[in-house]
Order: structure tokens, then sequence, then C-alpha cells
């Protein structure tokens, strides 16, 4: 004989309801889970993710992902078993799979690829390896002209060992240079200025297509010491021109 499903969903929005929850050391259980769909579907399911844990649901198309999300957020119910979600409702988000998703993801990478270039080039045609174009790109686009390659103080901060470096800004923010970092600094270099250094860099959008921009940064993280040390950029140097 199935048992029902018992769903416990979280408390309240009390205050101290709230603050229960939010100490819950597990946040989503599942004991015994079950959807039968005729054949296919979830049996038996035991699930614990600790409270701060990412998981990820990996299987062949039918293993039964989608289904689980849609339990876990109260889209579908389960035949039998139990399921404790110790979150609120209004916090819990899911994107089923539907067909219009491949749809909205192509309209998100038109988007991102008109974020870096408005100019509509594709960057033209190239044969060798991207670091190779990226850096015919830094070359082609004066880029050397302010940032070194071999670690010494210029303009702008060195492109050697930049790459996951930890950054000061002028406003005492810490960031990491990856790869989202270096692409909004071509795109918008005044928005983070790195500490010792003047706002003089141009923005490249429109100048750089999304083949040289990612080629760019490829050729930054090539640009690594057989040392690597992990410190902040040296402060600019700025020499007076000699007439």
């Amino acid at each position: 004989m199935s048992s029902p499903v018992h769903a416990i969903t979280g408390p309240g929005t009390s205050t101290k309801a709230s603050r229960a929850d939010d100490t819950d050391p597990t946040v989503v259980q599942t004991v015994g889970l079950t959807r039968d769909y005729g054949g296919g579907g979830l049996y038996d399911v035991d699930l614990s993710v600790p409270r701060g844990c990412v998981y990820g649901l990996v299987g062949p198309n039918g293993a039964g992902k989608t289904t689980m999300l849609s339990i876990l957020s109260g889209m579908r119910r389960a035949d039998r078993g139990v399921v404790r979600v110790s979150v609120q409702r209004n916090r819990i988000a899911v994107c089923p799979d539907v067909p219009e998703f491949d749809s909205w993801l192509a309209e998100q990478k038109a988007g991102l690829a008109k974020r870096v270039d408005t100019g509509g080039d594709d960057g033209g045609e190239f044969r060798g390896s991207i670091v190779e174009y990226g850096k015919r790109v830094a070359m082609a686009q004066g880029c050397v002209k302010c940032h070194s390659l071999d670690g010494e103080p210029h303009i702008g901060p060195t492109w050697l060992d930049l790459y996951h470096r930890r950054e000061t800004l002028d406003n005492g923010q810490v960031i990491v240079a990856d790869e989202g970092y270096l692409t909004d600094s071509m795109i918008d270099p005044r928005g983070k200025i790195v500490r010792g250094f003047k706002p003089v860099m141009p923005t490249y959008k429109g100048r750089l297509s999304a083949p040289e921009a990612a080629a760019l940064v490829e050729f930054i993280k090539s640009l690594r010491s057989e040392n690597v040390q992990n410190v902040p950029s040296k402060e600019a140097v700025y020499e007076p021109v000699r007439r």
C-alpha cells in the first residue's frame, strides 16, 4: 500500500520562524521519494543536501532529473515518500525544460555578443592558436603601449600574471582578475580602476569583435612567469616626456 507524500516546506514568515529555518543544517531532504510514470520515473530516492552546498543532478534523458526538481519546487506531486524543504516557497526557483528555452538561450548569447561588439564584425579569419590571435589583436590595438608584458610598471597594470591576481581598486574593493573582469575592463575601463593607476584607458566597445575580445583574454591568461607570485600590481610610473 502506497504511503502518502508528506511535504514539509519550512516555517512561515515570522522572524522567529525565519531564524530557525536559516539555522537548519539540511536544506533539502527526501526519503523514499517515488513518482511512477508506468515504467519510468523516480523510485525510492533518498537525498540529503546540507545547507550551503551546491548539488547537481546528472543522468540521461528520462532519468527523472526534471521530475525531481519539479517535486522539490512544488510544481509536481510525488506518488509516495517524504519531501522536506527547509526554505520558504517564495525563495525557490526552477527553470523547467520547455521548448522555449532553446530560443531564450540563443537570445541571451546574442545579447552577450552585442554587449562586446556593436560593430557587427566577426573579427576576420585567422589561422593559428587563439593565444597568437590575441597577441596580434593586442599589438594592433596598441594595448602594449600601456600594459607591459614582463612585469614592469607602466601606465596600466602589467599583464604578466594578471589572470586570477587579486587587485585592490581605488575604492578599496578587492577583486579577482578573472575572465569577466578582463572583458568588462575592455568595455567599461573606468568602471573598476586599480589603485595607483589613472583612468586613462579608452573604451573598446565597438572596436573589438567578440572573438577578438575572447582572444585577448586568452592571451592575457597565457602570460605567466615561471614562479608565479600572487601579488598586487606595482603602481604606475609617469615619466616626463623629454624634448
